[in-house]
């Protein structure tokens, strides 16, 4: 068995299009600063990626180095970059190594861990726990179970933190769809249990209870996600496959669908293209499949999101709840945008083109109500991603020009040459005025 330490620095894209020529001796000391530590605590680099590292430990002081590692960072100049911000994750487990290379599910599983980080955390696994004492001081936090693609199971996952971490003013949020640091269930190094993780509170008051429906063929992660949703203050029906999920959706009228891609019977995919004759009701995909062009199709068949297995439960109600609040906003019933040929009521939410009726989805609906809000004016993509999901949540550029495109296709006479909905080169897109 090895122990696997994997770093990645936060957001290196957006610092070397902001900092390119301060970002050269930013990472010649940021990699100074991680091989010095790696090698101190009886780790080895073999591999660079991207801007981080990996290294295994046999056993070494994984964890310590961690610590110092986060330490030193949060401790250097890094001159007009500001702060930089590294995740690490560390992992045991068996795998093949071939030259100065290493393969096998640990591997993987060490990356996948990885990606659930903001920069400035360790994230450890159970097999981590298990295998190394805490350093002095240190603390962990049970941080939940989540869903990997490569494993039948939900699986924890655990924050490392010491308190002179926080004297660095590392950033306060806790690690993606995780319990913030500061809440949930803390446990010193002599802890000899970890309780899951709270989901957030049921909604108080005059609350009307809104019904999720799941579909996945997996029975482990219906059991997950229903009981986290439940939790959460949900209403939650499942089916195992799009075509039950047909019928219960016919029956039961969701508010919202959770719908996985790959299913027997019927899969996602075809549930979309035969449900989307009857109902516009939202839809976040869940998929394990990493292609970009696999998320495009979904939501040119109407989804209106999409989580990428693994994810975490925090995640998956924050986009749930960003959904429904785009599609319940209480809007004066008499405020109409009128442009052009297109009428859009938010009252009613209802759109027409050239007098013909148009069912949008309710990201196509608030993606075409902000640009005729302000014809004429030049929308960025991230501006439009904003707009759709507050800006709280990570997403990709793409899923825009996706949207734009099935909007075309519903409101404009010829789609090829849009007469409405132009787009500006280089920038983003406009409501001709």
């Amino acid at each position: 068995m090895s122990t696997f330490f994997f770093t990645d620095i936060e957001n290196s894209t957006g610092l070397w299009e902001k900092h390119p020529e301060a970002m050269g001796r930013v990472l010649a000391r940021h990699d100074t600063i991680l091989r010095q530590q790696i090698e101190r605590h009886g780790g080895q680099v073999f591999k660079h990626a991207g801007d981080g590292m990996l290294a295994t430990f046999a056993p070494g002081e994984p964890l310590q180095c961690a610590l110092e590692i986060q330490r030193c960072l949060g401790q250097e100049k890094w001159g007009p970059v500001g702060e930089l911000w590294v995740r690490i994750a560390v992992h045991a487990g068996p795998a093949e190594k071939r030259g100065e290379d290493y393969f096998g599910p640990a591997v993987n599983h060490t990356a996948r861990v990885l990606s659930l980080g903001w920069g400035g955390q360790v994230l450890l696994t159970p097999e981590v726990v298990a295998l190394y004492s805490l350093p002095r001081g240190a603390t962990l936090q049970h941080l939940g179970r989540h869903l990997f693609d490569h494993l039948p199971e939900a699986r924890e996952v655990y924050g490392l933190w010491h308190p002179d971490l926080a004297r660095l003013e590392l950033p306060a949020a806790g690690p993606r769809s995780f319990t913030p640091r500061g809440s949930g269930d803390i446990m010193g190094a002599d802890a000899n249990q970890y309780l899951p993780a709270r989901a957030e509170g049921r909604p108080q008051g005059n609350h009307v209870t809104q019904t999720i429906l799941v579909v996945d063929d997996k029975a482990s992660v219906r059991t997950l996600v229903r009981e986290y949703l439940t939790e959460a203050g949900f209403n939650v029906l499942t089916a195992s496959n799009g075509r039950e999920a047909l019928l219960r959706a016919r029956q039961e009228r969701p508010d919202l669908i959770l719908l996985d891609i790959m299913m027997p019977e019927m899969d996602g995919y075809e549930f979309l293209r035969t449900y989307r004759r009857d109902r516009q009701t939202p839809v976040i995909l869940l998929t394990a499949r990493l292609e970009e062009t696999d998320k495009v199709l979904g939501l040119e068949l109407g989804a209106d999101d999409y989580v990428t297995k693994p994810f975490g439960m925090r995640e998956l109600v924050a986009r749930i709840r960003a959904v429904l609040r785009r599609l319940g906003q209480e809007l004066p019933p008499a405020e109409v945008l009128r442009a052009a040929d297109i009428v859009l009521d938010r009252g009613s939410r209802a759109v027409e083109a050239a007098g013909r009726p148009v069912q949008l989805t309710p990201s196509e609906f608030e993606l075409l109500a902000a640009l005729m809000a302000a014809p004429g004016r030049v929308f960025s993509r991230q501006d439009l991603l904003s707009t759709l999901r507050g800006g709280a949540l990570e997403s990709v550029e793409r899923t825009i020009d996706v949207h734009v495109r099935n909007l075309r296709a519903k409101i404009e006479p010829d789609p090829a040459h849009p007469r409405y909905v132009e787009t500006v080169f280089g920038v983003g897109y406009r409501f001709r005025s």
